[in-house]
């Protein structure tokens, strides 16, 4: 999560001048550098190598997730991306324990997203039952994203509870994650036709993409933008033939 609230590459920077250093320190330790720099490369988009570090995580006896479980999703095993987060929340070690509520709420989101409705429901379930527990504003970011994706297409609710998750990011300072949610509102937007609100949310996006230096923030806020193009040239189209009639 600190990775998220800092420019990328500069982040990147950190991250490999401090992994020769851990290799003194106890497995665990360069385990969660490894970890950590997946992280970092999942969010500039260089997945080969997130995938890389991830698994060299796993090789010095660390877990990956939740990092590991959101590529595995985002690259199309929705199975094996839950199988890895109730793995990891299976475990007993003082790591799983204080990350159990970040697990948890990945692992909600992930099934809320992939269509998995009632298994998204248990793991929001037992968070509910300690929401104390977990007041932190990116848990509670999660949550909203959750609690979206569970809506139905075109219910308003879905977009307001995406506002709600960007605020949290926001507020938080984590930029990467609240430009990530920026784009998942002005695909919403673009669907229910405010070509207007999308191309706020596009462009505000865009522009942390450039700050943060993540090129895959920037190359799916171009694909959006694309849509964007598109739907105003439709717009347009309409227009003109209604005029000619």
């Amino acid at each position: 999560m600190i990775a998220a609230q800092q420019v990328l590459p500069e982040a990147l920077t950190c991250i490999n001048e401090a992994l020769p250093k851990l290799s003194a320190e106890e497995s665990w330790s360069l385990g969660e550098g490894f970890r950590v720099r997946g992280d970092i490369f999942a969010m500039i988009g260089d997945l080969t190598s997130a995938r890389a570090d991830y698994d060299q995580a796993y090789a010095l006896g660390w877990d990956a997730e939740p990092g590991n479980a959101v590529l595995l999703f985002e690259t199309g095993d929705l199975d094996g991306a839950l199988a890895a987060l109730d793995r990891a929340l299976q475990g007993t070690s003082w790591f799983h324990r204080q990350r159990r509520g970040n697990l948890l709420v990945n692992a909600a989101c992930i099934a809320a997203r992939g269509g998995r409705s009632d298994q998204a429901s248990i793991y929001l379930k037992e968070i509910d039952a300690q929401l104390e527990r977990w007041r932190q504003p990116a848990t509670q970011a999660l949550i909203a994203e959750t609690k979206a994706a569970l809506c139905r297409p075109g219910d308003p609710n879905g977009n307001r509870l995406l506002l709600l998750a960007r605020q949290l990011w926001t507020s938080a300072g984590v930029d990467y994650h609240a430009a990530r949610v920026r784009l998942q509102i002005a695909s919403a937007l673009l669907r229910s036709g405010d070509v207007s609100g999308a191309k706020v949310e596009i462009t505000a996006a865009e522009r942390s993409a450039r700050h943060l230096g993540s090129r895959r923030l920037e190359e799916e806020a171009a694909t959006l933008r694309n849509g964007f193009s598109r739907e105003c040239q439709s717009i347009v189209d309409g227009s003109g033939q209604e005029l000619n009639l």
